[in-house]
């Protein structure tokens, strides 16, 4: 804790203890005190309660849009040849984090591939040009994961 928070924090004692010492003074018990603080509680969670889950979840998807980027940015620089020394001083971090991230991206594009080609024999594309690519590109990839969902099995339930 530095000063500033100390100093904030001795600011806030008095601005919450001298109302409080005024109803001591004045006759009123504790437990009427602490009931009011309660209510005090709630109004202030009622109140600032959906702006700060508001905040807090805008900031998530910030976190997580950075995550991506970071991500993809040194998966980049992996495929570009990089050294992954090289991609792990500039990013700041550990040469096996680098190395992990390459690994992790590695491991989750290969699986779509290997089906597609191999057992689902896929290996070209029927349509020309970019969209037409891409919209067949989307198709081949819903089946996958269509054919995904229904080869899944739900493991019984024991009892």
């Amino acid at each position: 804790m530095g000063d500033g928070d100390l100093d904030r924090d001795a600011d806030l004692q008095r601005t919450v203890g001298e109302p409080a010492r005024h109803a001591i003074a004045a006759g009123v018990s504790l437990a009427s005190i602490a009931d009011a603080e309660q209510i005090g509680h709630e109004r202030a969670r009622e109140e600032l309660g959906p702006e700060l889950l508001r905040r807090v979840e805008r900031a998530a998807r910030r976190r997580r849009e950075a995550e991506r980027e970071y991500e993809h940015a040194v998966v980049r620089a992996g495929e570009l040849g990089l050294a992954h020394r090289d991609v792990a001083a500039a990013a700041q971090v550990a040469h096996g984090t680098v190395r992990a991230i390459i690994a992790r991206a590695e491991l989750t594009i290969e699986p779509v591939f290997a089906q597609t080609v191999f057992n689902r024999k896929l290996t070209r594309f029927h349509r020309r040009g970019h969209a037409a690519v891409h919209s067949e590109w989307r198709l081949i990839t819903t089946t996958h994961n269509l054919l995904k969902r229904h080869s899944h099995r739900i493991a019984p339930t024991p009892t």
